[in-house]
C-alpha cells in the first residue's frame, strides 16, 4: 500500500479551487500581482537578485494560505484577505 502525504497548505489550495474561497482568491490575486511584476535585465547578477525577490514574494503569498489555515478568523488572516479583495 502506497501512502501519499500532501501538506495541509496544498490541500487547502486544492480544495479551495472547488469553490469561491476568499483565502484562495487572496492567494491567487497575490500570485497574479507577483507574476505581473516581472522585470527583465541583461545583467546576470541583477537577474539573480530579481529572481530571489520574486521567490520571496511568492513565499509571502503562500503565507496567506498557511496563516489562514492556522486561524481563519484571526486579524492577520482577515487583513490579508481584505488587502487582496480591495484589488478586485
Amino acid at each position: 500500500m502506497v501512502k501519499i502525504l500532501i501538506p495541509a497548505a496544498v490541500m487547502v489550495a486544492l480544495l479551495a479551487g472547488c469553490g469561491n474561497d476568499p483565502v484562495q482568491q487572496a492567494y491567487d490575486d497575490c500570485m497574479t500581482q507577483v507574476s505581473q511584476a516581472k522585470t527583465e535585465t541583461s545583467n546576470d547578477a541583477m537577474q539573480g537578485m530579481v529572481e530571489g525577490i520574486q521567490k520571496m514574494a511568492e513565499s509571502a503569498c503562500g503565507m496567506i494560505l498557511t496563516t489562514c489555515e492556522a486561524d481563519p478568523e484571526s486579524a492577520l488572516c482577515q487583513g490579508m484577505i481584505s488587502k487582496y479583495a480591495e484589488g478586485e
